[in-house]
């Protein structure tokens, strides 16, 4: 399956023992598909930063594992014009931030499956195709 995965999803790798975090078994299965090639992952050029903010934030002590660990992901990464204005227009379509849009609109310009544990947003789009929620 190609995927793009919202950083929701990717910090639950790193915030596994967080009993406020939902569904991190599902996520946790989620990379074991991707560690062994069953799943191509592409995503926004933004998807580092965002996912180390969580992180940097929530569990500063894991930051080195977490840069070390995301640096060995050899994603690929879709950044255009017309990829923008794709996510501009969900942002604005769906009142939403627009660095959340962006992973849904890689999904939709490449043919991949959006996977995002963020309910809110899955609530409002799902109507636009190619959005799965986590769990």
């Amino acid at each position: 399956m190609k995927c793009v995965l919202d950083a929701s999803v990717i910090v639950k790798w790193f915030l596994d023992d967080d009993p406020e975090e939902e569904h991190t078994e599902e996520a946790k299965a989620l990379f074991d598909r991707v560690q062994r090639g069953e799943d191509e992952v592409v995503q926004p050029i933004h998807w580092r930063v965002e996912v180390l903010s969580v992180i940097v934030r929530r569990e500063p002590g894991r930051v080195e594992s977490a840069v070390n660990l995301l640096d060995l992901l050899a994603f690929s990464v879709l950044d255009n014009w017309e990829l923008h204005t794709r996510a501009a227009q969900l942002s604005q379509k769906y009142n939403h931030h627009l660095f959340d849009t962006l992973y849904h609109a890689v999904a939709l310009e490449t043919g991949a499956e959006f996977v995002t544990a963020d309910r809110k947003y899955a609530r409002k789009a799902r109507g636009e195709g190619a959005l799965k929620l986590l769990g």
